[in-house]
């Protein structure tokens, strides 16, 4: 499971990167970059840990939770893709609401990736009998909307570096706390700074 996962989560980023490239939106390829390093070092401190089903009903697809960091680096990740490489969906924020629901819920679930794959799938599921991300109108014109005094290229601009510096500090201190465990506990050099379920 944890391979299968691991190879679909890294095509999926190559598929982002690729995407931001012919869009031309490098400083979201530096996020997706980020993210990118980020699981691989992940995936890298939970060699030999196999995925498993918690006491309490959690399914912890690397043996264990994902770091809070990772985490938050995925939440800086999500919100330029969000709104930034998507906003042709903007002024409507249907679609950002609904993920950035997803994500966090996710966060406070305790097996982030599971929940988070969980989430948006079934949201992909409803859209296909809602249709809610095509319609410009859906349940009207003024829900989930932008107020008309916030322009959609100022959240452009905005969420561009919000995103890149929210990328960028978290995924320093995530290296920083790798380095950190490691100077404390030699024998822990390749666990990073794992999470243990509760």
């Amino acid at each position: 499971m944890k391979l299968l996962f691991g190879g679909w989560f890294f095509l999926q980023v190559g598929g982002f990167i690729y995407a931001q490239y012919t869009k031309e939106v490098y400083l979201l390829m530096l996020n997706s970059f980020m993210l990118f390093v980020g699981i691989l070092l992940f995936f890298k401190d939970t060699k030999g840990l196999s995925a498993k089903v918690t006491d309490s009903s959690r399914v912890l697809i690397f043996g264990v939770n994902e770091p809070k960091l990772l985490q938050v680096l995925y939440l800086f990740w999500i919100s330029g893709v969000l709104l930034v490489e998507y906003n042709s969906y903007l002024p409507k924020v249907i679609v950002p609401i609904l993920h950035l629901s997803s994500v966090v819920l996710a966060m406070k679930s305790g097996d982030f990736f599971h929940t988070r794959i969980l989430t948006a799938s079934h949201l992909m599921i409803i859209n296909a009998k809602l249709l809610y991300l095509y319609d410009i109108n859906y349940q009207g014109f003024d829900f989930a909307r932008l107020p008309d005094f916030i322009s959609v290229p100022h959240v452009v601009s905005f969420f561009t570096y919000f995103s890149l510096i929210g990328c960028t500090v978290t995924f320093a201190l995530l290296l920083y706390s790798r380095t950190r465990k490691s100077q404390i506990d030699p024998s822990i050099s390749n666990r990073g700074a794992l999470e243990q379920p509760e």
